[in-house]
């Protein structure tokens, strides 16, 4: 799209959100949005995320605890069961992900190890927190999933017990404190 364009988004099955891209605006940018008290939604800011250069440094849990247990399931034998849609996208339901760093790991696994999950065409990932304090770490896990492996990539705020997500053939459900070491005081 190009600034002037009227983009019409359909996050939910309830809201449609109809907004011009304003001037200076490109892809990867943190758009943000404001409900007036009409209920329409107009144009607020634009954050530009910082170059991609290499992806940002991750916490060891990533690449070590979660990584173990995708090579887990792998080794047991789960990505074989796995069955895609009618037009070959394995959709990959990420609840609870706050910052998302595994996005790295899992992209990079779901790539990997494409050609052993029969019919699987591509990827789409959808993921969601309570809250949207991590917006900016989403859309780099966007653009980075997108450019290195092509694999588009959704994540919303909204409360699990309430709001209905995306059906999904695989949900990585791991709460994300149980990799780095365990809940205390929960």
């Amino acid at each position: 799209c190009c600034s002037g364009d009227v983009l019409r988004l359909k996050p939910t099955d309830h809201l449609e959100l109809n907004f011009a891209v304003p001037e200076n605006v490109e892809a990867f940018n943190v758009v943000t949005l404001q409900a007036d008290a009409d209920g329409a939604w107009n144009f607020q800011q634009c954050a530009v995320l910082p170059p991609e250069t290499e992806p940002l440094p991750l916490p060891e849990w990533t690449s070590g605890q979660y990584q173990a247990i995708l090579d887990a399931l792998k080794s047991k034998g789960y990505l074989d069961r796995l069955c895609p849609d009618e037009s070959g996208v394995l959709n990959v339901g990420v609840p609870f992900c706050g910052h998302f760093h595994e996005y790295i790991t899992l992209g990079n696994f779901l790539v990997k190890h494409r050609l052993e999950m029969p019919g699987v065409q591509e990827f789409s990932i959808f993921g969601m927190e309570l809250f949207d304090d991590y917006v900016r770490d989403w859309a780099l896990a966007q653009r980075w999933l997108w450019r290195q492996h092509q694999i588009s990539c959704c994540i919303e705020a909204g409360d699990l017990a309430q709001d209905p997500t995306p059906k999904a053939q695989w949900v990585i459900g791991i709460h994300p404190e149980v990799t780095k070491g365990g809940i205390i005081g929960s």
